[in-house]
């Protein structure tokens, strides 16, 4: 105990004279509430034309719910495709026309009332906001919806004290009657909490769109007729995927880097041994990291230490595994930023 303490005596000492601040970085401390985007590439999404539709259904009904503020939750498994639904509605051209306003938030579970606010209000102005006072945030954002119809989605959400739920819609209260949220979440009791409409519940995928998809991110551009031989493997890793987008646009990416019979052979194998849950996300994305490099896997697995959302620079992220030496390959010509990059 006695070497411990002197140890720790002198990294103390030395953070000292390197002028080191204990505490995690103001930028870091609010990036769990940093929007995601709405953008969506409309090539990348299958087999959701019907969810899309039954959606718009509940969003240019007049009288959805007979509240003023109408709430409709989508709710599915992780990876089945919520968020990706909701960028769709989002981005289509009949909510620019139905609604004279619209704005996106990511809610996640580091659930910030301050941040998510000021996230909505920054989506709704399409500036940045300076305000630190959240009541002084709340007012203004009332005073931009009020008498206004508007679209906001709430993605991700987790939050499960209607207290908190209440608090973060109470600035809508005088915005026009068909003004909607849509919200994405995992949690069916949260969607019964916040929701005046019954939630939407996202289905796995057919088959044939399962299909579309996985050979979209595995074969690109290219004719898949020009690999006959993956075909069967390829039809049964999609099968084995159970239907989750997410999944499949893993996979799809992996075996696209490895057109070969034995390696698609290997991870249908795999997959096969998955237990019978085999339509959880983290098993396909295992067995993607399964199949990296030792020094790819280390990379990643650095990457643990960010917190969630945290949005980072890509050559920031390079210098860093520099420090830590994952970028020193034996016998590699190419300078570690480029091999990093």
């Amino acid at each position: 105990m006695g070497q411990i303490l002197a140890r720790l005596r002198s990294l103390a000492k030395r953070r000292d004279e390197l002028g080191l601040k204990k505490g995690i970085p103001n930028e870091m401390k609010q990036s769990p509430s940093m929007p995601t985007s709405p953008s969506v590439d409309d090539s990348e999404v299958f087999g959701r034309d019907d969810d899309k539709e039954a959606i718009f259904e509940l969003l240019l009904s007049d009288d959805a719910s007979g509240e003023e503020l109408s709430v409709i939750p989508i709710v599915g498994d992780v990876g089945i495709g919520k968020t990706a639904l909701a960028r769709l509605i989002y981005n289509d051209d009949r909510v620019r026309e139905h609604s004279e306003l619209k704005a996106w938030a990511h809610v996640s579970d580091h659930f910030d009332m301050f941040m998510v606010t000021k996230a909505i209000f920054e989506s709704f102005t399409m500036q940045s906001c300076d305000l630190k006072d959240l009541n002084l945030l709340q007012v203004r954002l009332q005073e931009g919806v009020r008498g206004k119809k508007f679209l906001l989605v709430l993605d991700d959400i987790w939050v499960e004290t209607y207290h908190d739920w209440e608090f973060l819609l109470s600035p809508f209260k005088g915005a026009a009657k068909g003004s909607r949220v849509i919200v994405t979440t995992c949690i069916q009791s949260v969607a019964s909490m916040v929701g005046t409409e019954s939630a939407y519940i996202m289905r796995e995928l057919s088959n044939t769109d399962s299909w579309s998809l996985f050979t979209k991110f595995a074969f690109g551009d290219q004719d898949l007729n020009s690999y006959p031989e993956l075909r069967v493997n390829g039809k049964e890793i999609v099968e084995l995927s159970g239907g989750l987008p997410l999944a499949l646009r893993t996979l799809g990416a992996l075996l696209g880097l490895k057109l070969q019979v034995e390696e698609w052979e290997s991870v249908q194998k795999r997959l096969i041994h998955f237990p019978s849950e085999k339509r959880e996300v983290l098993s396909p994305l295992k067995l993607s990291y399964d199949h990296f490099s030792v020094h790819l896997k280390r990379c990643l697995a650095y990457c643990s230490i960010f917190l969630p959302e945290y949005e980072f620079e890509k050559e920031k992220l390079v210098h860093l595994w520099m420090a830590e030496g994952f970028l020193q390959l034996p016998g590699e010509s190419q300078s570690m930023e480029e091999i990093g990059v």
